[in-house]
């Protein structure tokens, strides 16, 4: 990201070339289906109340309390706030998870943290849609939280028969070769057609990558094929998780976001905020079994990313105070980058000793 920063500044030409389709047929869907298809449902099961209650109501108090912030702050209209506040609601957990995967953390915590970000970059794709659409429409608020439940819904309902096509279809290809180029034509159609059919292609591609993972991985013959082409998914993801970030940084504009500082502050403060609250209140009320560090580090896995430049590319041109709503949030996606980012080794290894895998299949 910060490579891509100074190409920007070098080379301002570059960021027309950058648009909000890259970004979200392209870019998403790969990383989406890599992490959700690598995401054992077993671990999950456990998990699914703590999973929805981040994913729906913790994406909506955050976007909440960013938007009174800024419009308490800055005195930016409540509704333009609000687009800020679910632009950045989604978490990115990228250097949160590597770090656990490299000094070999408990797979739960990792369960928790990855299934969190891949459930709430759906959920906050689309708060995003619904609150541009209560922008640029006379849409209510009661239509507006209909509209949210039933895409989120509908979304997730429709993503468990796709799974079982998909799974099907990479079983015909009897090869791992095959089934990989399989499942990277599938995943991207159903992406897309989701999208044009105005529903979450994010959830769609998440219930599916979990249900197609879960069903090639339930018999040895195919478990092998689906290892082979889950090692392949990886590097493709790293390289898309690679030039994400690099757009991400070559559409940054520091001069644009200097002028816009304050704001950028208080939207800082009201998502660190937000995600202690959203962290730490329901851990002390239902929690008290788990340790204490283990809501540290999902507390510091906060991260904004890939979903919140998708979200901030993908506005209307027309739409007001666009260049203001783009600097706040890229400007606090950039500071968690950063902060939590690179001192996430030093809380995870502060947060719980380090430990391998017991036969309990715990850690």
């Amino acid at each position: 990201m910060l490579v891509g920063i100074a190409i920007g500044q070098l080379f301002p030409s570059v960021r027309p070339l950058i648009s909000a389709d890259l970004v979200l047929l392209v870019l998403v869907p790969g990383l989406i289906f890599d992490a959700a298809f690598d995401l054992e449902w077993p671990a999950v099961r456990g998990l699914l109340p703590a999973l929805l209650g981040l994913a729906i109501p913790g994406v909506v108090v955050s976007a909440v309390v960013v938007a009174f912030a800024l419009n308490l702050g800055v005195g930016l209209p409540l509704g333009l706030a609000f687009v800020v506040g679910a632009i950045t609601a989604a978490t990115d957990p990228v250097a949160v998870v590597a770090t656990l995967a490299r000094l070999r953390m408990p797979h739960r915590l990792r369960a928790l943290i990855e299934g969190e970000s891949l459930f709430n970059d759906g959920t906050g794709l689309a708060l995003v849609a619904i609150a541009v659409r209560a922008i640029t429409s006379d849409l209510s608020t009661a239509d507006a939280a209909g509209s949210f439940v039933l895409g989120i819904a509908t979304s997730a309902a429709i993503g468990l028969p796709v799974g079982i096509a998909g799974a099907w279809l990479v079983r015909l290809g009897r090869t791992a070769a095959l089934g990989f180029v399989i499942s990277v034509i599938y995943i991207y159609a159903a992406f897309g057609l989701a999208s044009s059919l105005s529903l979450s292609g994010v959830l769609v591609t998440v219930v599916a990558a979990m249900t197609m993972g879960h069903m090639l991985r339930a018999t040895w013959g195919d478990a092998v094929i689906t290892r082979d082409i889950d090692r392949a998914w990886a590097v493709i993801a790293f390289a898309l998780s690679a030039v994400a970030f690099l757009a991400m940084g070559a559409v940054i504009e520091l001069g644009s976001l200097a002028t816009s500082l304050g704001a950028i502050a208080i939207g800082i403060v009201a998502v660190v905020a937000a995600r202690a609250a959203i962290v730490y209140i329901p851990f002390l009320i239902f929690a008290r079994s788990v340790p204490v560090g283990w809501a540290h580090v999902l507390f510091w896995s906060g991260l904004r990313g890939a979903i919140a430049f998708a979200a901030v590319l993908a506005l209307p041109r027309d739409f007001p105070q666009r260049q203001l709503l783009q600097d706040i949030s890229l400007g606090i996606v950039l500071f968690t980058l950063v902060v939590n980012g690179t001192t996430a080794p030093l809380v995870i290894r502060a947060a719980i000793p380090e430990r391998t895998e017991d036969n309990r299949g715990e850690y």
